[in-house]
Protein backbone atom coordinates (compact mmCIF):
# COMPACT_ATOMS: atom_id res chain seq x y z
CA UNK A 1 0.00 0.00 0.00
CA UNK A 2 1.34 3.28 -0.91
CA UNK A 3 2.40 5.76 1.97
CA UNK A 4 3.15 9.16 3.23
CA UNK A 5 4.86 11.35 5.95
CA UNK A 6 4.79 15.15 6.34
CA UNK A 7 7.11 16.63 8.48
CA UNK A 8 5.75 20.28 9.86
CA UNK A 9 8.16 23.16 11.23
CA UNK A 10 6.78 26.11 12.84
CA UNK A 11 3.01 27.44 13.91
CA UNK A 12 -0.66 25.76 14.24
CA UNK A 13 -1.25 27.31 10.89
CA UNK A 14 1.52 24.99 9.33
CA UNK A 15 0.00 22.44 11.34
CA UNK A 16 -3.42 23.01 9.92
CA UNK A 17 -1.73 22.87 6.29
CA UNK A 18 -0.12 19.82 6.80
CA UNK A 19 -3.87 18.29 7.82
CA UNK A 20 -5.40 19.39 4.46
CA UNK A 21 -2.02 18.00 3.12
CA UNK A 22 -2.33 14.79 4.68
CA UNK A 23 -6.38 14.90 3.49
CA UNK A 24 -5.67 15.19 -0.30
CA UNK A 25 -3.09 12.46 0.18
CA UNK A 26 -5.74 10.17 2.11
CA UNK A 27 -8.70 10.95 -0.29
CA UNK A 28 -5.59 9.44 -3.35
CA UNK A 29 -5.13 6.51 -1.64
CA UNK A 30 -2.13 6.80 0.94
CA UNK A 31 -1.54 5.76 4.14
CA UNK A 32 0.29 7.73 7.11
CA UNK A 33 3.18 5.90 7.93
CA UNK A 34 5.37 7.04 10.81
CA UNK A 35 9.02 6.13 9.11
CA UNK A 36 10.12 8.68 6.40
CA UNK A 37 12.50 6.66 4.78
CA UNK A 38 10.29 4.04 4.11
CA UNK A 39 7.37 6.45 2.72
CA UNK A 40 6.55 6.61 -0.79
CA UNK A 41 6.06 10.54 -0.51
CA UNK A 42 7.40 12.69 1.82
CA UNK A 43 6.51 16.58 2.40
CA UNK A 44 8.54 18.68 4.27
CA UNK A 45 6.14 22.08 5.57
CA UNK A 46 8.73 24.62 6.35
CA UNK A 47 7.99 28.02 8.61
CA UNK A 48 10.25 31.07 7.79
CA UNK A 49 9.87 32.77 11.10
CA UNK A 50 11.94 30.66 13.07
CA UNK A 51 16.07 30.25 12.15
CA UNK A 52 15.72 27.18 14.17
CA UNK A 53 13.22 25.57 12.07
CA UNK A 54 15.34 27.07 8.75
CA UNK A 55 18.61 24.58 9.88
CA UNK A 56 16.07 21.83 10.91
CA UNK A 57 14.35 21.32 7.56
CA UNK A 58 17.77 21.31 5.57
CA UNK A 59 19.36 19.07 8.12
CA UNK A 60 15.83 16.57 7.17
CA UNK A 61 16.01 17.03 3.67
CA UNK A 62 19.54 16.55 3.55
CA UNK A 63 19.09 13.24 5.47
CA UNK A 64 16.55 11.74 2.96
CA UNK A 65 18.94 11.89 -0.12
CA UNK A 66 19.83 8.32 0.11
CA UNK A 67 16.57 6.84 0.57
CA UNK A 68 15.62 8.73 -1.94
CA UNK A 69 18.34 7.43 -4.38
CA UNK A 70 17.47 4.29 -2.85
CA UNK A 71 13.80 4.01 -3.08
CA UNK A 72 13.48 4.61 -7.27
CA UNK A 73 9.44 6.62 -7.47
CA UNK A 74 10.16 8.18 -3.52
CA UNK A 75 8.92 11.47 -4.15
CA UNK A 76 10.03 14.29 -1.88
CA UNK A 77 8.16 17.47 -2.03
CA UNK A 78 8.73 20.61 -0.19
CA UNK A 79 6.65 23.75 0.94
CA UNK A 80 5.44 26.33 3.22
CA UNK A 81 6.61 30.22 4.31
CA UNK A 82 10.17 29.29 2.94
CA UNK A 83 9.62 28.11 -0.48
CA UNK A 84 8.12 31.85 -0.70
CA UNK A 85 11.98 33.26 -0.56
CA UNK A 86 14.11 33.34 -3.87
CA UNK A 87 17.42 32.52 -2.05
CA UNK A 88 15.94 29.62 -0.56
CA UNK A 89 14.71 28.68 -4.00
CA UNK A 90 18.15 29.34 -5.51
CA UNK A 91 19.58 27.21 -2.11
CA UNK A 92 17.63 24.05 -3.54
CA UNK A 93 18.15 24.59 -6.84
CA UNK A 94 22.01 24.57 -6.62
CA UNK A 95 22.27 22.23 -3.40
CA UNK A 96 19.62 19.81 -3.61
CA UNK A 97 18.46 18.99 -7.01
CA UNK A 98 16.52 15.96 -6.53
CA UNK A 99 13.80 17.30 -4.82
CA UNK A 100 11.02 16.37 -6.96
CA UNK A 101 8.07 19.13 -5.94
CA UNK A 102 8.56 22.86 -4.53
CA UNK A 103 4.96 24.40 -4.30
CA UNK A 104 4.08 27.23 -1.61
CA UNK A 105 1.58 29.03 0.95
CA UNK A 106 -0.24 30.55 -2.15
CA UNK A 107 -1.03 26.99 -4.03
CA UNK A 108 -1.80 24.59 -1.21
CA UNK A 109 -4.88 23.54 -3.11
CA UNK A 110 -3.02 22.67 -6.20
CA UNK A 111 -1.09 19.74 -4.34
CA UNK A 112 -3.20 17.69 -5.97
CA UNK A 113 -2.43 18.46 -9.66
CA UNK A 114 1.07 19.06 -9.09
CA UNK A 115 1.52 15.81 -7.38
CA UNK A 116 -0.19 14.30 -10.27
CA UNK A 117 2.05 16.33 -12.64
CA UNK A 118 5.68 14.89 -11.09
CA UNK A 119 4.78 11.47 -10.73
CA UNK A 120 3.40 11.70 -14.56
CA UNK A 121 6.25 13.27 -16.26
CA UNK A 122 8.92 12.20 -13.69
CA UNK A 123 10.34 15.71 -14.05
CA UNK A 124 11.13 18.34 -11.25
CA UNK A 125 8.87 20.84 -10.86
CA UNK A 126 8.38 24.32 -8.98
CA UNK A 127 5.47 26.41 -8.96
CA UNK A 128 5.28 29.44 -6.64
CA UNK A 129 2.26 32.06 -7.76
CA UNK A 130 3.36 35.76 -6.37
CA UNK A 131 -0.12 35.78 -4.58
CA UNK A 132 -3.14 33.77 -3.97
CA UNK A 133 -6.73 34.63 -4.50
CA UNK A 134 -9.93 33.94 -2.17
CA UNK A 135 -9.13 31.36 0.24
CA UNK A 136 -10.25 28.25 -0.87
CA UNK A 137 -13.09 26.23 0.91
CA UNK A 138 -14.11 22.41 0.90
CA UNK A 139 -10.91 20.89 0.95
CA UNK A 140 -10.33 17.16 2.51
CA UNK A 141 -8.48 17.13 5.83
CA UNK A 142 -6.97 14.77 8.03
CA UNK A 143 -7.00 15.87 11.68
CA UNK A 144 -4.69 15.40 13.94
CA UNK A 145 -6.63 14.91 17.10
CA UNK A 146 -10.44 14.12 17.35
CA UNK A 147 -11.52 16.68 20.06
CA UNK A 148 -9.61 19.67 19.68
CA UNK A 149 -8.96 21.19 16.14
CA UNK A 150 -7.64 24.31 14.49
CA UNK A 151 -9.92 26.50 12.02
CA UNK A 152 -8.23 28.98 9.89
CA UNK A 153 -10.30 32.00 9.45
CA UNK A 154 -7.69 34.60 7.80
CA UNK A 155 -4.54 34.75 6.20
CA UNK A 156 -1.61 37.13 5.76
CA UNK A 157 -1.23 40.67 7.16
CA UNK A 158 -0.50 43.96 5.70
CA UNK A 159 1.69 45.91 7.74
CA UNK A 160 4.79 45.15 7.00
CA UNK A 161 6.61 45.55 10.09
CA UNK A 162 10.70 45.82 9.32
CA UNK A 163 11.40 43.06 11.26
CA UNK A 164 8.69 40.15 9.95
CA UNK A 165 8.69 38.26 7.03
CA UNK A 166 5.03 37.12 7.37
CA UNK A 167 3.59 39.59 4.76
CA UNK A 168 5.96 38.37 1.96
CA UNK A 169 5.65 34.51 2.90
CA UNK A 170 1.87 34.87 3.77
CA UNK A 171 0.77 37.29 1.34
CA UNK A 172 -1.93 40.15 1.78
CA UNK A 173 -4.73 39.91 4.90
CA UNK A 174 -7.38 37.41 3.13
CA UNK A 175 -10.16 36.50 5.53
CA UNK A 176 -12.84 33.36 5.03
CA UNK A 177 -16.26 34.61 4.97
CA UNK A 178 -18.08 34.15 8.40
CA UNK A 179 -20.29 31.64 7.04
CA UNK A 180 -18.11 29.24 5.93
CA UNK A 181 -15.58 28.90 9.33
CA UNK A 182 -19.27 28.40 11.17
CA UNK A 183 -19.80 25.73 9.01
CA UNK A 184 -16.64 23.80 9.32
CA UNK A 185 -17.23 25.03 13.15
CA UNK A 186 -20.39 23.19 13.05
CA UNK A 187 -19.17 20.14 11.47
CA UNK A 188 -16.38 19.89 14.26
CA UNK A 189 -19.01 19.50 16.47
CA UNK A 190 -21.16 16.93 15.07
CA UNK A 191 -17.64 14.78 14.76
CA UNK A 192 -17.10 15.02 18.77
CA UNK A 193 -14.89 18.16 18.85
CA UNK A 194 -14.84 19.78 22.25
CA UNK A 195 -12.05 22.46 21.61
CA UNK A 196 -11.81 25.32 18.80
CA UNK A 197 -8.51 27.22 17.90
CA UNK A 198 -9.25 30.10 15.23
CA UNK A 199 -6.40 30.84 13.46
CA UNK A 200 -4.48 33.69 11.36
CA UNK A 201 -1.42 35.43 11.39
CA UNK A 202 -3.51 38.46 12.25
CA UNK A 203 -6.63 37.61 13.68
CA UNK A 204 -7.52 40.99 14.59
CA UNK A 205 -7.60 42.08 11.43
CA UNK A 206 -10.49 39.45 10.23
CA UNK A 207 -12.60 40.86 7.46
CA UNK A 208 -11.27 44.09 7.32
CA UNK A 209 -9.76 43.81 3.65
CA UNK A 210 -11.59 45.42 1.27
CA UNK A 211 -14.41 43.67 -0.10
CA UNK A 212 -14.94 41.24 2.86
CA UNK A 213 -18.18 40.48 4.78
CA UNK A 214 -17.36 42.90 8.13
CA UNK A 215 -17.85 41.32 11.28
CA UNK A 216 -15.87 41.62 14.40
CA UNK A 217 -13.09 38.79 15.36
CA UNK A 218 -14.73 38.22 19.20
CA UNK A 219 -18.40 38.02 17.19
CA UNK A 220 -17.50 35.00 15.01
CA UNK A 221 -15.62 33.05 18.06
CA UNK A 222 -19.10 34.06 20.39
CA UNK A 223 -21.26 32.47 17.41
CA UNK A 224 -18.44 29.51 16.91
CA UNK A 225 -18.33 29.10 20.78
CA UNK A 226 -22.34 28.02 20.50
CA UNK A 227 -22.02 25.59 17.95
CA UNK A 228 -19.54 23.37 19.92
CA UNK A 229 -22.74 22.53 22.57
CA UNK A 230 -20.88 24.64 25.29
CA UNK A 231 -17.39 23.83 25.23
CA UNK A 232 -14.77 26.34 24.48
CA UNK A 233 -13.12 27.61 21.38
CA UNK A 234 -9.80 29.28 21.78
CA UNK A 235 -9.35 32.62 20.07
CA UNK A 236 -5.75 32.95 19.59
CA UNK A 237 -3.52 35.01 17.60
CA UNK A 238 -0.53 34.18 16.21
CA UNK A 239 0.83 37.68 15.12
CA UNK A 240 -1.25 40.56 16.90
CA UNK A 241 -0.13 44.16 16.21
CA UNK A 242 -0.23 47.17 18.21
CA UNK A 243 -2.61 49.42 15.95
CA UNK A 244 -5.25 47.24 16.61
CA UNK A 245 -6.81 46.90 20.86
CA UNK A 246 -7.19 44.04 22.68
CA UNK A 247 -10.67 45.66 22.55
CA UNK A 248 -10.75 45.60 18.60
CA UNK A 249 -10.34 41.51 19.37
CA UNK A 250 -12.88 41.78 22.42
CA UNK A 251 -14.59 44.61 24.03
CA UNK A 252 -14.83 44.62 27.52
CA UNK A 253 -16.24 42.20 29.15
CA UNK A 254 -17.23 39.51 26.66
CA UNK A 255 -15.32 36.61 27.77
CA UNK A 256 -16.31 37.24 30.72
CA UNK A 257 -20.14 37.15 29.42
CA UNK A 258 -19.82 34.45 27.14
CA UNK A 259 -19.38 31.35 28.92
CA UNK A 260 -18.66 28.78 26.06
CA UNK A 261 -15.77 30.93 24.95
CA UNK A 262 -12.27 31.00 27.28
CA UNK A 263 -11.83 33.41 29.85
CA UNK A 264 -8.85 35.24 28.13
CA UNK A 265 -6.76 35.56 24.79
CA UNK A 266 -3.43 35.48 23.55
CA UNK A 267 -2.28 38.89 23.20
CA UNK A 268 1.96 38.79 22.07
CA UNK A 269 3.80 41.67 22.62
CA UNK A 270 6.82 42.85 20.62
CA UNK A 271 9.99 44.30 21.35
CA UNK A 272 8.96 47.70 20.60
CA UNK A 273 5.53 47.99 22.31
CA UNK A 274 4.97 50.76 24.55
CA UNK A 275 4.33 49.93 27.82
CA UNK A 276 0.19 50.38 28.25
CA UNK A 277 -1.76 49.47 31.08
CA UNK A 278 -4.16 46.55 29.80
CA UNK A 279 -7.50 46.41 32.14
CA UNK A 280 -7.81 42.11 33.13
CA UNK A 281 -11.13 41.38 32.16
CA UNK A 282 -12.84 39.67 35.09
CA UNK A 283 -15.26 36.90 34.71
CA UNK A 284 -18.59 37.34 36.07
Amino acid sequence: MRSYHIITFGCQMNERDSETLAGMLEAMGYVRCEDPKASDVVILNTCSVRENADKRFYGVLGQLKHSHEDRPGMIVAVCGCMMQQQAVIDTLKEKYPWVDLVFGTQNLQDFPRLFAGVKASGKNLIELPEEGGALPEGLPSKREYGFKAFVNIMQGCNNFCSYCIVPYTRGRERSRHPEDIIAEVKALAADGCKEVMLLGQNVNSYGRAKGEVAEKGYSLARRAAYKLRGTAPRDRRHRGHRAHTLHDLAPQGSFGRYHRMLWGTQTPLQADTPARPVRKQQSP
